[in-house]
Order: C-alpha cells, then structure tokens, then sequence
C-alpha cells in the first residue's frame, strides 16, 4: 500500500496514535497535513512514516503519494 490517506483510514484511534508517535508526527499533524497532503515532509520523514508502518506502506510509495499530489496541485 502507498497511499497514506487509505492507510490512515484504515487504523483505529489507537493504532493512529501508535503510528503517529512512531513516526515522530502528532495525530493532529497528519490528520490536517499529512494525509491530504498539504504538505510534503523531509525524505527522513518519509522513511519513519514507512517504517512506523511495519510494511504497510513503502518509502517509494509515500514519495510517488507526495509527488502525485504536488503534479496535481500544479495541474488544478
């Protein structure tokens, strides 16, 4: 899975709090930036948000979910 909207849709309140405090976010910052993709976190971000998902989600597949978002934004 590479798409961090689905994914996060996909956990329980607990579960969200465990990933966002694995990957060194706070629920708040991906529920509004995050998933919607208002904003595109540093490559090392990347990396902890894949790893804090044990596999769900890949490094190359959260970068494709940020660069398709930014190609959108341009393209709108």
């Amino acid at each position: 899975m590479s798409d961090l909207y689905n994914y996060w849709s996909s956990l329980n309140q607990s579960e969200r709090e465990a990933f966002a405090a694995d990957s060194e976010f706070s629920v708040a910052y991906i529920n509004t930036h995050l998933i919607h993709r208002r904003k595109v976190p540093p490559l090392i971000a990347l990396k902890r948000l894949a790893d804090a998902s044990n596999g769900e989600l890949t490094y190359h597949g959260l970068c494709d979910f940020f660069i398709d978002g930014l190609v959108q934004a341009e393209e709108a």
